[in-house]
């Protein structure tokens, strides 16, 4: 082993957990500078994405799905309700459960952030081509199980 393989092994750039998180925080500060103007965040966005989704959901699924603990969700979701692009809504079956849907404003600025979400990515995946950004997204899925 030459001085320069030691040299690879031992640094950052060898850690996959490394350069995924950089690649991901990357990605989040591209996207984060994009969705200001709209008053989002990308955490505010996924939960508006596995809303679409999923709706009506209820919030404890949503904290699970997202890995978010619960008391944060409820913030969040507090949030989006009282800017008028969450609804919850009492579940018919168990009234202590919460069921949450997007409203039409929801929906329309759910539609405006994930189109500068998309924009981002294309800025913080430049130079990757088509079958290289398919390929990560896929191993991706795998990781994440999403």
């Amino acid at each position: 082993m030459t001085s320069s393989d030691k040299n690879r092994n031992t640094s950052l750039s060898s850690s996959f957990g490394f350069m995924l998180a950089k690649a991901a925080q990357k990605i989040a500060d591209i996207a984060q500078e994009s969705l200001a103007p709209l008053q989002l965040d990308t955490r505010q966005v996924g939960l508006l994405m596995t809303i679409k989704k999923y709706e009506p959901i209820t919030q404890t699924r949503i904290s699970k799905l997202l890995r978010i603990d619960r008391t944060t969700t409820v913030a969040l979701i507090d949030d989006l309700e009282n800017r008028g692009l969450v609804l919850r809504t009492k579940s018919p079956q168990d009234r202590r459960v919460n069921n949450l849907t997007l409203t039409a404003k929801g929906s329309e600025i759910l539609d405006q952030a994930w189109k500068r979400i998309l924009e981002s990515e294309e800025k913080a995946l430049y130079g990757l081509s088509t079958s290289e950004k398919q390929s990560l997204i896929k191993m991706l899925e795998k990781i994440t199980g999403y």
